[in-house]
């Protein structure tokens, strides 16, 4: 098979090695076989969560934030996110402008806000027929950061990351590699898990923002597996964690294959999890008060 021409225009290969193909093309196989028992699931669980699919979607979204955050360092257990998400739904639902200026004041509060309202778009944008352009993805971004000097802007100079040797783009070549990395989205390949995969690692590899770089890609991946069927990527920080970083390392090399491997390893977990006949119920299903932090609830500013 030519695994080059798959995923050529993209700094990514899968090794010639007999192996190595082997291993790629039965996670293809397995990506593929996903969708399908992913479609006719998800048509139960949206019957089984008629009635609920506004507490149904929020906690989805809810647990995509949990884990992100955790994954990136900002510790938030999904009760804490929950309650934060239910405690400030009016905010949720007011125009981006307002959101913003209304948590501006309060940076760890916005840290699940900023993401969910992400996700949130990011679904709404699942009617489109093409992926998000270069200037919708920093659009994204600004609504992750808020309120922030950088937030939606191109980094300026080199990117920090602690405990990595990393070498990410340069400043100066940052719009053209995003650029480059949303015109190969729009063409894409014929897995979308693989696509997923590769725009993740592609945008990580940029790093084209000052920070909030991780939880963009998450982002962007999970939108390009909604647009295809599938269900969402939960990255589990706990179980996760290490391997994800070790596939990423492995992509910045060149080698896409772990990363790949990991994500079809995700989706076949949230499918059986989505086979389960009580896994709506399981979902949506109220946290314990006891224990949980007494987030604020704020205001809606008007900027009308």
């Amino acid at each position: 098979m030519d695994t080059d021409g798959i995923l050529r225009g993209t700094p990514y290969l899968i090794e010639q090695d007999s192996d190595s193909q082997r291993a790629f093309l039965r996670h293809r196989d397995k990506s593929l076989g996903l969708r399908e028992r992913a479609t006719r699931l998800e048509t139960a669980i949206r019957r089984q969560a008629k009635g609920v699919m506004k507490p149904f979607l929020r906690a989805t979204r809810t647990d995509l934030v949990a884990e992100s955050n955790v994954i990136e360092g900002y510790f938030w257990t999904k009760d804490e996110v929950r309650e934060v998400i239910l405690k400030n739904a009016e905010l949720l639902d007011a125009p981006t402008r307002n959101l913003v200026e209304s948590v501006k004041s309060d940076a760890r509060v916005y840290e699940v806000l900023g993401l969910y309202k992400a996700h949130e778009i990011a679904e709404e944008w699942l009617t489109s027929y093409a992926p998000p352009t270069a200037a919708e993805v920093r659009e994204l971004h600004r609504l992750i950061l808020g309120d922030t000097y950088i937030a939606g802007r191109y980094k300026t100079g080199p990117n920090e990351i602690e405990g990595s040797n990393l070498q990410t783009a340069e400043p100066m070549d940052v719009g053209r590699l995003m650029l480059n990395l949303s015109d190969w989205w729009r063409a894409g390949s014929e897995d979308p898990v693989l696509t997923a995969t590769v725009v993740h690692a592609w945008l990580v590899h940029i790093h084209p923002f000052m920070d909030g770089n991780g939880r963009l890609a998450r982002v962007i991946a999970n939108l390009e597996l909604a647009r295809n069927s599938y269900p969402p990527l939960v990255l589990r920080a706990q179980s996760d964690r290490a391997e994800y970083y070790a596939a990423l390392a492995e992509s910045d090399e060149g080698n896409i294959l772990p990363l790949y491997k990991l994500f079809v390893r995700v989706m076949q977990r949230q499918v059986r999890l989505m086979s389960s006949p009580s896994y709506v119920d399981d979902l949506i299903e109220e946290p314990e008060s006891r224990g949980v932090v007494d987030f604020p609830v704020l205001s809606v500013v008007s900027l009308t």
